[in-house]
């Protein structure tokens, strides 16, 4: 017997096994024997004999309170919990002071999902035992789950106290920090928990995560490479060394890793969504939709995946697909002003305005400062044919960011719609000042001046335009027109021959057509004169 025990502590768990058989052979009544075989067992893994020892020890002393609680542990490991708590119930009430047996039983409740029941019995196995360092841990664990971090550091601090030495107390307090955003903080506990043990490969991997959510993403690959050199079946530490190859736009190497990941784990859906979002990057779409569509049949409810998925099917123009995606995506709770920005441009293409204008409304309210949005409901504003409350959305995107000149383009075009030829100009001439390269407002600023009846103005923005882009059909069409004006016919032949030589080579048929048939017009009126 004595030997058996020697060898349980030795941690030669055959050896004590064969140990406890022949005491037991001298005395099948001796529950001692049975009880500590059982452990033997359970160090083993094997925890259905265990639970038989530990089941014959209790019928040869029902009042065994440790038995009971090592029946109970092997129900844990069995996730038997509600065995186990049972098991530990009767613990407790022959020794009312285990603070063993209301650690173990808070471990059950903790299983079972049942948080604030297991602080309950932590606090009571702390009161019976202020230096039991795993209790601290485990109290910590249920904090956590309910999302009481500070008191879960707090715990983690004191079995630290006790024991510096407890890798494990550094690896939760580090998990803390990166859920709390203290990067550095975490891997402070990382470097520790490595230092206590260089061959943690859960540790690296978690280090990594921090490096890389501090995008630092060098020094995460390399994290994750340690780990799983370590252990090269560790799906998770693929997918993440994935993640930081992908924030580094090297896509083939993240899509790599995200297919060993699968390879080792098929149902990893995270892998599959990814994978999704590589493939989405390299135009590979369709590869992109098989991907999400795995990653969603396989439980994965994030909205990310439905907005993605719906910008492919957009992009392949199945639009009413990508809005059934972009319809689920907000309906799980993807409150982002972006979100509904691209549905409500989605809806605009479907000629639903109304949909559009309240989804850039919702976006606004989300934040009062998406620049984007208020030119998106100015534009739609404008072909509502309500001028002026475009005009005051292109303010306000204006004051948002006053050195945007496409914005006073924009502003300007309503302005010369309305009639308003002067503000038009002075949003071009702002615009010009901003972006002097823009040969497009040179050619609508040419247009402004012939409003005002300054054609020569108008000229020199037309020639302008045509300097900065001598290919700019438009541009020598409308100074074409002008020239005929001028009665300068000879130019005037000569700009709309070019714009028709360029509107033919740019594919703008209709145009094209337009031109020449002016130009026969003139010419026309030129003989018959």
């Amino acid at each position: 017997m004595n030997g058996g025990n020697a060898y349980n502590n030795l941690e030669q768990y055959q050896r004590a096994i064969a140990d406890y058989d022949q005491a037991i052979e001298i005395n099948p009544f001796d529950a001692e024997a049975y009880n500590n075989r059982g452990i033997a067992y359970a160090y083993l893994e094997q925890y259905q004999r265990a639970i038989t020892d530990f089941d014959q020890a209790i019928e040869i002393n029902p009042n065994d309170a440790n038995a009971y609680n090592n029946r109970g542990i092997a129900y844990v490991y069995l996730e038997q919990y509600q065995k186990a708590i049972t098991d530990f119930d009767k613990a407790i009430e022959i020794n009312p002071f285990d603070a063993e047996a209301y650690n173990n039983r808070g471990n059950g409740y903790n299983n079972l999902q049942q948080y604030q029941r297991a602080i309950t019995d932590y606090d009571k196995a702390l009161e019976i035992n202020p230096q039991y360092a795993n209790t601290y841990k485990n109290r910590g664990i249920a904090y956590v789950h309910l999302e009481e971090y500070i008191r879960a550091i707090t715990d983690f601090n004191l079995a630290i106290e006790i024991n510096p030495e407890d890798a494990e107390a550094y690896n939760n307090r580090g998990l803390i920090y990166n859920n709390l955003e203290q990067y550095q903080k975490a891997i402070t506990d990382f470097n520790l928990v490595i230092e206590i043990n260089p061959e943690d490969a859960q540790a690296y991997n978690n280090r990594g995560n921090a490096y890389y959510h501090l995008k630092h993403y060098e020094k995460a690959i390399a994290d994750f490479n340690l780990g799983i050199e370590i252990n090269p079946e560790d799906a998770e530490a693929y997918n993440n060394r994935g993640n930081a190859y992908y924030h580094l736009k090297h896509y083939e190497k993240a899509i790599a890793n995200f297919n060993l990941a699968i390879e080792i784990n098929p149902e990893d859906a995270e892998a599959y969504n990814n994978r999704g979002n590589a493939y989405y990057n390299l135009k590979h779409y369709e590869r992109a939709i098989a991907d999400l569509n795995q990653a969603i049949s396989l439980g994965l409810n994030h909205p990310s995946a439905y907005q993605i998925r719906g910008s492919l099917y957009e992009i392949l123009g199945e639009k009413e697909k990508a809005l059934a995606d972009y319809n689920q995506a907000i309906f799980l709770g993807l409150n982002y002003p972006n979100a509904y920005q691209i549905r409500g441009s989605l809806y605009e293409e479907l000629g639903e305005k109304e949909k559009a204008l309240a989804d850039y409304n919702k976006a606004i309210s989300l934040d009062p400062n998406y620049i984007h949005v208020y030119y998106l409901r100015g534009i739609l504003y404008q072909k509502l044919g309500e001028g002026e409350k475009a005009l005051t959305n292109y303010n306000k995107a204006i004051s948002l960011d006053p050195n945007y000149a496409g914005g006073y383009e924009i502003r300007g075009d309503v302005y010369k719609e309305l009639g308003k030829i002067n503000k038009a100009l002075a949003d071009y001439n702002k615009a010009i000042s901003l972006a002097p390269n823009n040969a497009e407002a040179y050619q609508i600023r040419g247009s402004l001046y012939e409003k005002l009846g300054e054609k020569e103005k108008a000229l020199a923005n037309y020639n302008k335009a045509i300097s900065l882009d001598p290919n700019y059909a438009g541009a020598y069409y409308i100074r074409g027109i002008l020239y005929y004006e001028l009665n300068n016919i000879s130019q005037c032949k000569k700009d709309l021959e070019k714009a028709i030589s360029l509107f033919q080579n740019q594919g703008n048929i209709e145009m094209y057509q337009h031109t020449l048939q002016l130009l026969n017009e003139i010419l026309q009126l030129k003989v018959n004169y």
